[in-house]
């Protein structure tokens, strides 16, 4: 089974590239570049790069008038997420558009459900995990591995 995200990637990046994205996946990882509070307020609308390179870019983002000061505050820090998520220093300036911003919708994922025994189980190999964070994340992440196997048999 294809991974829908891969589909996405090579159905959308044509598209995305007559706008100038280097890549689909800035606008479908604009939340996790930039954050969740700042996808709610502001969204990339265009790459620009000066000709014969992928460097040095100018990225257009549309934004509420309200929240444009405090992206044009924030342009090091937004500027530094993109190319970290790049690799490489694909954007040097952003442009900040006025415009209606639509928040990307998020599907809540279910809670996975296991067995008393897996969970005992998982718990027995987290015992040596001190940080109740990680803690938390992994007895999660072991739980998803056991739901998603369940599904699959």
């Amino acid at each position: 089974m294809k991974n829908l995200r891969s589909v996405l990637d090579k159905l959308t990046t044509p598209i995305s590239q007559q706008q100038g994205f280097v890549k689909a996946s800035i606008l479908l990882d604009w939340h996790l570049i930039v954050g969740d509070r700042f996808a709610n307020f502001c969204q990339p609308e265009k790459i620009s790069f000066p000709p014969q390179r992928r460097t040095g870019g100018r990225l257009t983002l549309k934004t509420s008038s309200a929240f444009a000061l405090e992206i044009s505050h924030l342009e090091p820090i937004i500027i530094e997420r993109i190319n970290r998520y790049f690799g490489y220093k694909a954007i040097d300036k952003l442009i900040i558009r006025n415009g209606k911003v639509t928040p990307p919708s998020r599907k809540i994922q279910p809670t996975p459900t296991v067995s008393a025994e897996q969970l005992s189980y998982i718990e027995s190999l987290l015992e040596g995990i001190h940080d109740p964070a990680l803690k938390a994340t992994l007895m999660e992440l072991g739980k998803g591995v056991y739901h998603q196997h369940a599904q699959k048999n």
